[in-house]
């Protein structure tokens, strides 16, 4: 579920919609719970708090508070349990380990010099999550490490659901808009070892997986914010 427009152009009615219709035990939200951006909604009277685009601490706990002001979002939270996970505008478009599409600290571009005007990604990823946990009433899977938000969930042996982190964690390059023919390269290279959950993740999911499967649970689910697979034709095979 997500607000109509990515910039806080559109209203939150879908939100009302489990509250409403009273047919729902749970509410899924796979990301994109905020949106960093600095523009947009001036015509409904809607304008990003601040006018600017994300990069602190403040910033980030700002765009929550404006988003709690909307009251299909309000009824929601009031009155029903959400199960969520972030996707990549929580911090910013694009995001992976090391950058966005407009932010980054990898050496080969120069590290913050390139970065938000305000803060190094690093930094302003960990306001962003930091903003987030403050906010989303979901448990923190590890203490130790603010990153990590990759869980699961069990409904006794009809369901099992994994729910993955396929952006902050661990994530790899990823289209930025102006590496789209350096990412292209490296989406048809066989021999890559580029991931888009990092080994960590990937050997947790694989290992829930099959403990699920030996309990003989009926029903797995993987919720995933974008596609992390595909099969490419080569000489005519799969």
């Amino acid at each position: 579920m997500k607000p109509s427009r990515s910039d806080f152009s559109g209203f939150f009615s879908a939100y009302s919609g489990p509250v409403v219709h009273n047919d729902t035990d749970y509410v899924v939200h796979l990301g994109d719970y905020i949106y960093e951006y600095g523009t947009g909604g001036s015509a409904i009277g809607r304008v990003p708090s601040k006018a600017a685009e994300l990069a602190s601490l403040d910033d980030y706990r700002r765009r929550y508070d404006q988003y709690r002001l909307d009251v299909d979002l309000q009824s929601l939270h009031q009155n029903l349990p959400i199960i969520a996970i972030w996707d990549d505008h929580e911090t910013a478009n694009n995001d992976w380990k090391a950058g966005s599409s407009n932010s980054n600290d990898s050496m080969e571009t120069g590290g913050c010099a390139y970065s938000n005007n305000t803060v190094c990604f690093s930094d302003r990823a960990l306001h962003a999550k930091r903003a987030y946990f403050e906010w989303i009433p979901i448990r923190q899977v590890d203490l130790a490490e603010q990153g990590k938000i990759w869980r699961d969930f069990r409904f006794g042996d009809l369901l099992d659901v994994y729910a993955l982190d396929t952006r902050k964690w661990d994530r790899d390059i990823t289209d930025l808009s102006y590496n789209v023919d350096y990412v292209q390269d490296l989406a048809v290279d066989i021999d890559s070892q580029r991931s888009i959950v990092g080994p960590v993740q990937e050997k947790w999911i694989e290992d829930g997986l099959s403990a699920s499967q030996e309990r003989g649970t009926i029903w797995k689910l993987v919720w995933n914010q974008v596609i992390f697979g595909s099969y490419v034709q080569l000489g005519g095979h799969f």
